[in-house]
């Protein structure tokens, strides 16, 4: 039988593989859109000073968020429903076998199959507090629509600016997306697992609590260092956990909840990453032992400053988190 860790790593490779698809495509569809955009604003008059140009503007304004959400953003949402309906299934099959590895048994195997509703499952997901189906038919046109106008009144005082709706317009809206399309396929992701957990997973071995666990390395966040190790019980909603599944608290977020049951086994082990590259460490190694044992990620993490007073004795954990964020 394969290594729990393994199967985990697999399963997050999976994702992100996904993910990577998924951004892909998405950016495909949104950059003829945003081409018409720049089309639109330069045939608008919109960037030339005159009587007309505050109605110019909110025209434009309001013309490039319908036609963001109408050719792009409902489309996207579709496309999503679609193309996440082999990944729900691959997360949960995944899921099953990362139960049986770690020790734990399936009462009813496949019976969560019924209760996958993929297009729920991404209407739902919960992308920067918002669901993503709001997201895409109203946050991100409206943010798509509010950077054109900014752009648009920049460039009413700036006759060169017009070069710059790659940077101020362009690359905005495609990080934006890539940010909520890693972030849906992520929620996604933890939806189908929680399936598992919750349907067919022998509540005996289970239990109702969930441990949250953070990617360890320069990358993470402070916010998200805080979390690590944090109980979540199913029914009680708490800190970034709906009493279901967990909440992102921002955007990219890579960390994932697993069966505190397993989290707590302290010869279970985990990859991260620190001062000289991969490590191993076990799971009852704490995070502040971990920001200890290496200190130039630490100071990534938490600004040079905190760490040297965390690592003094000078601060808690908690004071240089809560300073941090």
């Amino acid at each position: 039988m394969a290594d729990p860790i393994e199967l985990f790593l697999r399963q997050a490779l999976a994702q992100k593989r996904v993910e990577d698809r998924q951004i892909k495509a998405a950016l495909q569809r949104l950059r003829p859109v945003l081409s018409d955009v720049d089309r639109l604003i330069r045939e608008s008059g919109a960037l030339e000073a005159g009587p007309a140009r505050e109605r110019i503007i909110r025209a434009v304004s309001d013309v490039v968020a319908r036609r963001v959400r109408d050719s792009w953003g409902i489309p996207e949402l579709a496309s999503l429903q679609a193309e996440l309906v082999p990944f729900v299934a691959a997360q949960m099959e995944a899921t099953r076998r990362f139960v049986e590895a770690a020790g734990g048994t399936l009462l009813n195997p496949g019976a969560a199959d019924a209760a996958a509703d993929v297009r729920a499952m991404v209407n739902g997901a919960i992308v920067n507090a918002r669901p993503l189906a709001e997201q895409l038919s109203a946050a991100l046109p409206v943010t798509v629509a509010d950077r054109v106008e900014r752009f648009v009144r920049l460039g009413l005082n700036d006759p060169g600016v017009e070069a710059t709706f790659q940077t101020a317009v362009r690359v905005t809206a495609e990080n934006a997306v890539e940010a909520t399309i890693r972030s849906a396929v992520g929620s996604v992701g933890g939806q189908a697992q929680q399936l598992i957990y919750r349907i067919e997973t022998d509540p005996a071995w289970l239990g109702d609590e969930f441990s949250w666990t953070a990617v360890l390395d320069s990358r993470t966040c402070p916010v998200c260092v805080g979390q690590e190790g944090s109980t979540r019980r199913r029914g009680q909603p708490g800190a970034y956990w709906d009493g279901e599944r967990k909440i992102d608290p921002h955007l990219n977020c890579r960390c994932s909840v697993v069966p505190k049951v397993w989290y707590d086994n302290p010869e279970n082990t985990r990859f991260v990453e620190g001062d000289r590259g991969d490590q191993v460490l076990p799971f009852g190694t704490t995070v502040e032992q971990w920001l200890r044992r290496n200190p130039e990620t630490a100071a990534g993490i938490l600004g040079k400053g905190r760490a040297e007073r965390l690592l003094n004795g000078e601060l808690s954990l908690d004071r240089a988190i809560r300073e941090a964020t």
